[in-house]
């Protein structure tokens, strides 16, 4: 009985995030853009990340629990690089908000945080990191070739720049758009990933040795971390 609040808590996170998704999408004027940017590609992390994290209650199983930490990672580190470049870089007096604005850029970061944090106990993995620099690195390459074969940005009129963001801007400010790409890659990313490192060790939930026997067939732990009482997110919920 316990756990049905923590389900309808996770029920309603995962409806918010999967709703902002499929509503910002029809609701766009291009959708076939939809996809071009790096808020929409962190809000596909967040929505699968939901996805997985409810499938464990159901499917425990070895490849679901680390796809969900490898998510949890990559949609928590991304989520908050794009906060903050966006609120702080991209966002100014003439920026048009939309009605879904402030949930793809801080209300579906929050849901991940407190389903991974504190309702799933999600743990996140300092090897991890590789992962988040890897994602970031492709969109990287994607800004570049949309910003210098062109591809046409249906948003900007066909006299402006193509870019898809003013920090990303290939064709006008290259430099600039390479400092910033190398810092959130090797500087930002890493910082936020060690960050949510240290915050999931204090949300982690050990289990007794009798306990980590019943466990062992869902879990190979031979290259995971190996405390002496396992850590693992809570499968209750």
């Amino acid at each position: 009985h316990s756990t049905i609040p923590k389900l309808i808590v996770k029920f309603l996170l995962s409806a918010f995030v999967l709703s902002t998704l499929i509503g910002q999408w029809i609701s766009t004027e291009y959708p076939g853009f939809y996809m071009a940017y790096l808020t929409r590609w962190t809000l596909m992390y967040h929505v699968l990340y939901m996805i997985f994290s409810s499938l464990l209650r159901y499917y425990p199983l070895q490849q679901t629990i680390k796809a969900t930490w490898i998510l949890f990672s990559l949609a928590s580190v991304h989520g908050i690089i794009v906060v903050l470049l966006f609120w702080f870089l991209e966002y100014d007096a003439n920026f048009p908000l939309g009605f879904y604005t402030p949930f793809t850029h801080g209300g579906t970061f929050l849901c991940v945080l407190i389903d991974g944090f504190l309702i799933n106990k999600t743990p996140i993995l300092l090897k991890h990191v590789v992962v988040n620099m890897g994602f970031a690195f492709l969109y990287v390459i994607w800004s570049v070739i949309q910003g210098l074969v062109p591809v046409y940005n249906p948003f900007n009129e066909p006299t402006e720049s193509q870019a898809l963001y003013k920090v990303l801007d290939w064709e006008l400010a290259p430099t600039m758009s390479a400092v910033v790409s190398l810092m959130v890659i090797f500087v930002v990313g890493p910082i936020f990933h060690i960050l949510f490192w240290g915050i999931s060790l204090t949300c982690r939930k050990y289990l007794e040795p009798i306990q980590n026997q019943l466990l062992m067939p869902y879990m190979d732990l031979e290259n995971e971390e190996k405390p002496e009482k396992l850590s693992q997110m809570s499968f209750a919920v």
